[in-house]
């Protein structure tokens, strides 16, 4: 349970930080350049977010794997607090987009609210399946 828990800090870690990780940078004015939208770049922030999501997403797999026959656990203790987790990070990234960036969306936004959009179904779908299997263990006992 302890390290369920660290994994899902990580995770929701990943999710809080990388919509803060893009900021825009100040558009020089004697350059005469046109540009096209805001321009933006991202901080050292996307290197921690990275580093959280990989080690909390593999520390996840590794207790799934050790933990694949107790499928009310797998639920609880890891499909449900990633599905939250993906979800609040999601409304995150929209909160980023249309507060801060005035409905901008930058690459870095796209590919953040994706990979949150992914987590949270893959998630959700493997939380549903592992109820439905202990539904399934506790009727044949």
């Amino acid at each position: 349970n302890v390290l369920a828990l660290i994994f899902g800090c990580l995770l929701l870690a990943t999710f809080v930080v990388l919509p803060n990780s893009i900021c825009k940078k100040q558009a020089l004015i004697s350059s005469g350049k046109d540009r096209h939208g805001p321009e933006h770049y991202t901080t050292p922030l996307l290197w921690f977010a990275a580093t959280c999501y990989a080690t909390g997403l593999a520390g996840f797999c590794w207790l799934w794997h050790r933990n694949r026959s107790n499928h009310i656990w797998l639920a609880e203790q890891i499909f449900l607090p990633v599905t939250l987790n993906s979800g609040l990070g999601l409304a995150l990234t929209l909160m980023h987009v249309y507060t801060a960036e005035k409905g901008f969306w930058v690459l870095t936004s796209i590919a953040n609210a994706a990979l949150t959009t992914c987590t949270a179904i893959n998630s959700l779908l493997l939380y549903i399946w592992h109820v439905v299997l202990a539904r399934k263990a506790l009727e044949e006992h």
